[in-house]
């Protein structure tokens, strides 16, 4: 009789395959999505992009295949583009182009998750208070704000 002299890889093989999944995911993102993403201004969080840097005009953009968007105003004001991975803890401190942020009267309302990644939103800054899903390839505007989110 013959023994196995491998250890099965099944568990392994699909982490590998769900990091790749990843990797390719992101990589299409830069690829595809920095023609339609600016970068953000100084003093931003590294990954945060900016999509509609003008707080009062309202211009529907939609959110880059592998991006993950946060919308002032339901899906017409200002508007942020993540890749997959980043965590923006605090959004107050997010400018858009012309100096506003995601916090104000609009509040943000409305979130694209165009990544295989799960993020969740929270009420307040630093992750703290309830956890909300933002599943992967999901969309959202029916809720009052939030002020952060990271993949979860």
């Amino acid at each position: 009789m013959t023994v196995p002299t491998t250890v099965p890889t099944t568990g392994r093989r699909g982490a590998r395959l769900a990091k790749a999944a990843l990797a390719l995911a992101g990589a299409a993102a830069l690829t595809c999505g920095t023609a339609v993403a600016a970068e953000a201004p100084p003093g931003n969080p590294p990954g945060v992009h900016i999509l509609n840097g003008d707080s009062k005009n309202s211009k529907a953009v939609p959110c880059p295949a592998g991006w993950v968007c946060v919308y002032d105003g339901w899906y017409d004001y200002g508007a942020i583009a993540v890749l997959p991975g980043t965590e923006v803890g605090d959004l107050t401190r997010v400018r858009l182009t012309d100096g506003a942020t995601l916090t104000g009267d609009q509040k943000v309302s409305g979130w694209i998750n165009n990544s295989p990644v799960r993020y969740c939103w929270y009420e307040k800054g630093a992750f703290q208070g309830t956890s909300h899903e933002m599943t992967p390839f999901g969309k959202d505007s029916k809720f009052s704000g939030f002020n952060s989110f990271k993949p979860c």
